[in-house]
């Protein structure tokens, strides 16, 4: 099945089997460039293990990834993140005792030009292109919060939830990817800082409008303001598609979250 023009990623048929449970069953999904698609359902879904099949975690059982016209199913995380898919973890994947900086440095090892051997035959390239990370790190990260960029040799571990968020999504964009995948961006915020973090996501977007991204999310506020259009998983199938206000009054859907007895 040929990929549409204009379509960054779909998948089709995608499903992945664990032992007997159909995590994910035959989804079919597509995001345009530029869209920014919200991957909903109730908890056990299927939602972050698609994407993980997305970003190479596991292997589908059957079907196909294509991004950008090539077939990505299977390949290594490291593989598809070079292809341009970047991804922030529901569970926070910082490394505690590195540095706000250090953290942010790590999201460049897919774009990096020089390796270990330059320190020594070119240590003066070496030096260039760790300045221009350094740059490039503290230049993105005051985008979404300025007081971090005084706070950049700082330990992770010391600034707050909402700003480690920060850190873990200007990671991802470091690399300048073509789609970003958001798991669960606001989990453990309270209301004030979930406005907070949408505002920078949406000022993300509107600073790079080609950037796709799908976000998965239980508020249903942000699925609201955000995405331009829902897809909804229960059981690991997609039982919905369309615009929030439409999924909103889908009787299917309200059942999958509610129950039988509504």
């Amino acid at each position: 099945m040929p990929v549409e023009d204009g379509v960054c990623l779909q998948t089709q048929g995608l499903s992945v089997r664990f032992g007997g449970l159909r995590a994910v069953d035959g989804v079919d999904v597509t995001v345009r460039e530029g869209d920014v698609l919200g991957l909903i359902g109730p908890n056990g879904s299927g939602k972050t293990t698609f994407l993980n099949l997305i970003t190479g975690i596991y292997r589908p059982t059957a079907g196909r990834v294509m991004f950008r016209g090539d077939d990505i199913a299977g390949r290594p995380p490291h593989a598809i993140r070079a292809r341009g898919i970047a991804r922030t973890f529901q569970s926070n994947r910082l490394c505690w005792k590195l540095s706000l900086l250090d953290n942010l440095l790590l999201g460049l090892y897919s774009r990096q030009h020089t390796a270990w051997w330059d320190a020594v035959l070119r240590p003066s390239v070496a030096r260039r292109e760790i300045r221009e990370g350094i740059e490039k790190a503290c230049s993105l990260i005051g985008e979404f919060n300025p007081d971090l960029v005084h706070r950049c040799y700082d330990p992770v571990s010391s600034i707050p939830l909402i700003d480690r968020r920060r850190v873990e999504i200007a990671r991802a964009l470091i690399s300048e990817p073509t789609m970003l995948l958001l798991d669960e961006p606001t989990a453990g915020l309270n209301p004030q800082e979930t406005i907070e973090l949408i505002d920078d996501i949406a000022r993300v977007k509107e600073s790079n409008q080609n950037i796709s991204i799908i976000i998965i999310e239980h508020d249903m506020t942000v699925i609201a303001r955000i995405s331009h259009r829902v897809v909804v998983l229960n059981a690991g199938r997609k039982i919905a598609e369309g615009p929030f206000a439409e999924i909103a009054r889908n009787e299917e859907v309200r059942k999958a979250y509610l129950g039988e007895e509504m």
